[in-house]
C-alpha cells in the first residue's frame, strides 16, 4: 500500500497535507468580508436609506440635533427649494418638514414690517457660517438628502433664534 486510503479510495495522508491550507484560505475570506463590512458601516459606503439618494463614497452626513422637532407645528414643504426667511424677530417658516431631494434657500428679510433692517449670520450645519446682508439670499445647490442624515437640523442666526428642518 502506499498510503492509508479511506473507503472511497481518497488517499487520507494527502488529505491531511490540504486540511492547513484550505483553513488558511477559510481564514482569509473570513478577514476579507470582515474588513469590508467595517469599512462599509464605518461610512466608506454611506448610504440614505431612499433608493434615490445616497451620499458619496467618501462623503459623511451632518448628524441630526434630534428625531423630532420641538416646535409644535412643522408644516410639509412642498417644491424643489424650502425658502427660509429670517424675519426681525423670528425665521420664517419655524419649522419645516423636507425631503432628501429639497434644496434650501435663506432669505434676510430682517427689514420688513417697519423695522430697521441689519446684516444677519446663519449657521448651517456644522461649519457652515455665513452673512447676509439686507435683502440678500443664499440659495445651496445640493439635496437635503445628500448631506444631511435623517432628522432635525437647525438653521441658527446669530440672535439666538433657529428654525428648525426636519428631514424624513
Amino acid at each position: 500500500m502506499r498510503g492509508v486510503e479511506g473507503v472511497c479510495g481518497v488517499n487520507l495522508t494527502g488529505m491531511s497535507r490540504r486540511l492547513p491550507l484550505a483553513s488558511l484560505l477559510a481564514a482569509g475570506v473570513v478577514v476579507v468580508i470582515a474588513v469590508v463590512a467595517t469599512i462599509l458601516s464605518s461610512g466608506g459606503g454611506d448610504r440614505q436609506s431612499s433608493s434615490s439618494t445616497s451620499a458619496g463614497p467618501s462623503r459623511r452626513l451632518a448628524p441630526a440635533t434630534s428625531t423630532y422637532p420641538a416646535a409644535g407645528v412643522c408644516g410639509r414643504t412642498t417644491g424643489a427649494v424650502l425658502v427660509v426667511r429670517i424675519e426681525p424677530d423670528a425665521p420664517d417658516p419655524r419649522c419645516a418638514s423636507v425631503d432628501a431631494d429639497q434644496r434650501l434657500r435663506v432669505v434676510n428679510n430682517t427689514g420688513d414690517f417697519g423695522q430697521p433692517p441689519h446684516t444677519v449670520t446663519v449657521t448651517w450645519v456644522p461649519g457652515q457660517r455665513f452673512t447676509l446682508r439686507p435683502g440678500e439670499a443664499r440659495t445651496f445647490q445640493r439635496q437635503f438628502g445628500t448631506y444631511l442624515a435623517r432628522g432635525v437640523h437647525d438653521l441658527s442666526v446669530q440672535s439666538g433664534y433657529r428654525a428648525e428642518i426636519w428631514l424624513h
